[in-house]
Parts: structure tokens; sequence; C-alpha cells
């Protein structure tokens, strides 16, 4: 591809559809703007997901925005998202 435009990701996931044969797959980002317009126009909005490792990186940093910048602090938000996306029921 010759960047990471709307066009181009949807030419590159309608062949990787074609490809599949009719399977349908979870395409998960780093909420890149183009596969957030494009994935779910192409495999439709069931089968896209975030990953977690970009989402964490992202709440830390907004966690610094609010004071929370020294390590022991940071590990401290790390591991509450960890419990929150982690957890098996809406009580724990």
């Amino acid at each position: 591809m010759s960047s990471e435009n709307n066009e181009d990701w949807a030419w590159f996931l309608r062949n990787v559809r074609e490809c599949l044969g009719g399977l349908q797959p979870v395409v998960m980002s780093d909420r890149n703007n183009a596969l957030l317009h494009v994935v779910p126009k192409v495999f439709g909005i069931d089968c896209h997901t975030y990953c977690m490792r970009h989402i964490r990186e992202n709440f830390v940093k907004a966690a610094g925005k609010y004071g929370y910048r020294k390590e022991a602090m940071k590990d401290l938000v790390k591991e509450m998202l960890n419990r929150v996306a982690y957890a098996t029921s809406e009580a724990k």
C-alpha cells in the first residue's frame, strides 16, 4: 500500500475478505483513523476491537495529565485498568 488511508485500507481489507472465503475475522487495531472508518464497512461493526496494549498506553498517558507521573502511580493506573478490562463480571 502506498499509505494508510481509507482507500488503501479498504482495498487491502476487501482482498483479505475475499481470501478468507466467508470467514469473519476480528481486526485488532491501535485506533488508526482509517481502520476505524473502513473495517465496519468491509466486515461489519462486530469485527473490530482495540489492542489492549495501546489502550493501556493511552490510558497511562492521559493519567499523566492529571498528575499520575511517578512510576508507582503509573503501575497502579495500569493495574486498575487491567482489573476492569479483564473482570469476569460487572461486580468484579
